[in-house]
């Protein structure tokens, strides 16, 4: 005795409901945490991951890029905003005075910022 496949339901929609159906399904695409913790997040979901749960800004992995000051001024930054950015832990360093590094990922993140809030 063979074995009638038959389709499943949806197979049997029109395709305006097919579509129909799929929009429904659809989500809205994720969103990385503000704080660069690197968790994607539904944008509704946000502001309670970063209030509740949100454990910081990643620790800098082996291959991440450290700059030299001079690098960083050159990069548009001036001295002030860099020292003030730097003081607050906006930007992470290592080194002391001579030969301080500056995060490249924190410092592309505060530029990026301050050019962003300038375009509203």
């Amino acid at each position: 005795m063979a074995l009638v496949q038959r389709p499943a339901a949806y197979h049997l929609l029109p395709l305006a409901e097919k579509q129909a159906l799929a929009a429904e399904r659809m989500a809205e695409p994720p969103m990385a945490c503000p704080v660069d913790c690197g968790t994607s997040l539904l944008p509704a979901d946000v502001l309670k991951h970063v209030n509740e749960r949100c454990p910081g800004p990643r620790p800098p992995g082996p291959a991440s890029r450290w700059i030299s000051h001079r690098e960083a001024l050159a990069a548009g930054v001036p001295r002030g905003t860099l020292s003030f950015w730097a003081a607050h832990g906006d930007v992470r360093t290592r080194g002391q005075a001579g030969g301080k590094q500056y995060l490249l990922r924190d410092l592309t993140h505060r530029i990026l910022v301050k050019r962003l809030s300038r375009r509203r």
